[in-house]
């Protein structure tokens, strides 16, 4: 209990990396991998390392980030990102659902008949089972080194900008080269791919989720912006219009 309590919050977040990231993603990892081994391909095999590593660091790299806005305010988007990947990998795994905007859009305008249809007590049970480690650890350590604390410190700044930096850079650079492999082997094909930073994106937690509401906040605000435009030549109109009358 007393490791737990004084346990860096920077390997808090590296132990919660593995478990969101590499364990509630399991049976994306078999679906995925699997498929991949029964034809093995040299970049296929490196794909399946780097989707591996990216899923641990990306997660890392957002909780670290969050550890911003200091220690109490972190312990709550932690316990939101944890429910919200629990939640997700509850579907993924038992309905093999992809995550993506259109599952987000449902949530977010309150579609009730799905929400009828797919929220029932496994699921409940599922919730509390596999959220209790995670909340636990993030809820009893101590969290004192936020990332927070350590840019207000000096000497400790840019190490752990540094740290935060090369985990992003791990992650981006080497889904980079592979997807950029892949439109090398399309244009040989006629075979016409999804974008491979799309589909790794939209198939694993927690990325798929974070994602998802950014699409759909950016398409809300495309559409309310196009409707404005679209009113504006009879709102223009209107005045002409009661002149001649």
């Amino acid at each position: 209990m007393n490791y737990i309590k004084t346990l860096s919050q920077q390997k808090l977040c590296l132990l919660l990396g593995v478990y969101i990231g590499w364990f509630l993603n399991i049976s994306v990892f078999y679906q995925r991998f699997d498929s991949r081994a029964q034809v093995f391909i040299a970049w296929k095999g490196m794909a399946a390392a780097a989707e591996f590593f990216a899923c641990l660091l990306v997660t890392f790299f957002l909780l670290r980030l969050l550890s911003i806005f200091g220690r109490h305010l972190w312990r709550v988007l932690a316990s939101f990102v944890v429910l919200c990947s629990v939640a997700a990998s509850y579907y993924m795994t038992f309905f093999n659902v992809v995550i993506g905007y259109g599952i987000i859009a449902s949530v977010m305008t309150t579609d009730i008949d799905l929400s009828k249809e797919v929220v029932g007590y496994h699921f409940a049970i599922w919730m509390v089972l596999v959220s209790a480690i995670p909340l636990f650890l993030i809820w009893v350590n101590r969290s004192q080194d936020t990332l927070l604390q350590q840019l207000k410190t000096p000497g400790q700044r840019i190490k752990n900008i540094a740290i935060l930096l090369c985990a992003g850079l791990l992650v981006w650079a080497p889904l980079r080269m592979l997807g950029e492999m892949q439109s090398d082997d399309e244009q040989g094909s006629t075979t016409d791919m999804a974008s491979y930073g799309g589909v790794v994106a939209s198939s694993y937690v927690p990325v798929n989720w974070v994602s998802s509401p950014g699409a759909f906040c950016l398409g809300e605000r495309r559409r309310i912006h196009r409707q404005r435009r679209a009113d504006e030549p009879h709102e223009k109109s209107s005045p002409t219009l009661r002149l001649q009358a």
